[in-house]
């Protein structure tokens, strides 16, 4: 069994389990979202991507915020000055998943099972089902909550106005567990069986 099915198998449980109990208990358990890191930085090493990892390990350890983002930022302008393009997709992904964090848009779960992910991928791909379906998710579950297209682009069109804004009442709150769970396990097995 080779390396990537093997990653494939056990970030499939990690992910149906997280988005499980994010259903039933609204937070995605720390042993599945530290697995799913692990699960990243492991691939990272098997890819022989040291620095990569050296830098996902310092993105993981400055998400705590503060001061540490100028830390985060100078590790994200390093890896780009020494890989260019080719960084970007990890970089933008961490830095994109870590804002949404700091925003608290992200629960510390949430973060880690789409870190991990980026870890595993680092590649557009990864981060265009994960990002993808979290839209496609907000505009369907906000259309049928408004009550039509109409509505529902009235709603996303004040939304998109007030970006970084705390939450408002009409917010709509879905375990997002659930959205990386099927964008991540249909990835894992593309990654694993395709890619």
């Amino acid at each position: 069994m080779s390396f990537a099915v093997i990653v494939a198998m056990l970030g499939t449980v990690l992910l149906v389990w997280a988005a499980v109990q994010d259903v039933r208990r609204g937070k995605v358990p720390v042993v599945a979202g530290f697995g799913m890191l692990m699960l990243g930085l492991a691939v990272l090493i098997q890819q022989s991507l040291y620095l990569w990892a050296a830098y996902f390990v310092v993105a993981i350890w400055c998400s705590r915020g503060g001061a540490w983002r100028a830390v985060f930022v100078a590790a994200s302008l390093v890896v780009m000055w020494l890989y260019g393009w080719d960084a970007l997709p990890i970089v933008l992904g961490v830095l994109f998943v870590s804002t949404l964090f700091w925003m608290k848009w992200f629960g510390g779960g949430d973060a880690q099972l789409a870190m991990g992910l980026i870890g595993i991928g680092h590649d557009w791909l990864v981060l265009g089902m994960l990002f993808g379906l979290t839209i496609v998710v907000g505009i369907v579950l906000t259309m049928i909550r408004r009550g039509g297209v109409v509505e529902g682009a009235k709603r996303l069109s004040w939304v998109a106005s007030h970006l970084g804004e705390p939450a408002d009442a009409e917010a709509i709150h879905t375990p997002w567990g659930i959205v990386a769970a099927v964008a991540g396990v249909t990835y894992l097995w593309l990654w694993a069986l395709v890619l």
